[in-house]
């Protein structure tokens, strides 16, 4: 299985203290507003339902510390919009450029 495409540029604080695995995650659940468990399953160097399970739990503990809730409804995973808007993801297409479209340019269109 391939890697989830990410944006290098996301990269969470050092302060949080994520592994490799979890930053890997952090990073596919900022790309989309909801991350089903094959988007999030190609982030990790060995997936599984239970390896997806594990690494998802310790995130969530990881970032609650810091008062970021990673929430779950039918279909995935989902980080609040806050968070995602901090890092370049605001407009709900996962491509970052605002416009909602999709195709990474920025015209809307």
């Amino acid at each position: 299985m391939t890697a989830a495409p990410v944006r290098p540029a996301v990269v969470a604080p050092l302060d949080w203290g994520l592994t490799p695995q979890q930053r890997r995650l952090f990073q596919a659940l900022v790309a989309r507003p909801v991350a089903g468990r094959a988007w999030l399953e190609a982030a990790l160097d060995k997936p599984g339902r239970r390896a997806l399970d594990n690494h998802i739990a310790g995130l969530r503990s990881r970032l609650a510390a810091f008062g970021i809730r990673v929430g779950h409804r039918r279909g995935g995973w989902f980080l609040p919009a806050p968070v995602r808007t901090r890092f370049g993801f605001a407009d709900g297409d996962g491509d970052g450029d605002g416009d909602g479209d999709g195709d990474g340019d920025g015209d809307g269109r």
